[in-house]
């Protein structure tokens, strides 16, 4: 029980120190959500907060997995695969807007991945 409370810690840590950098990155490259005529928000808001979640998550994954099992197992590795895919697709979206039958794909392609 321990581990995993360990395991969260470094999630939790991991995440709330990345998230200030990842935000003032955002905003260096201009990778903003910018208030339009449709939007209720007035100042431009940073894109890639969910960069600091999964790069937290994977943090405290590979900790994990290293602590129990000293390395990645096949089916986890697959996972974390398929979920990167799913991710940089949804990164790409925020920046370039694609089309619903792109991003379908991407998380498609994510989902053979696991099959």
């Amino acid at each position: 029980m321990r581990v995993f409370i360990v395991i969260f810690l470094v999630a939790l840590a991991a995440t709330a120190a990345g998230t200030p950098p990842i935000r003032r990155l955002a905003l260096t490259l201009c990778f903003v959500d910018a208030p339009d005529r449709r939007k209720s928000q007035e100042l431009p808001v940073p894109l890639l907060g969910g960069l600091a979640i999964i790069s937290g998550m994977l943090l405290a994954l590979l900790l994990a997995f290293f602590m129990i099992y000293g390395r990645i197992p096949r089916p986890v590795a697959g996972v974390l695969l398929a979920g990167g895919i799913v991710a940089v697709v949804g990164l790409i979206d925020d920046r370039v807007q694609l089309p619903a039958w792109v991003k379908l794909g991407g998380q498609i392609c994510g989902a053979l991945v696991l099959i």
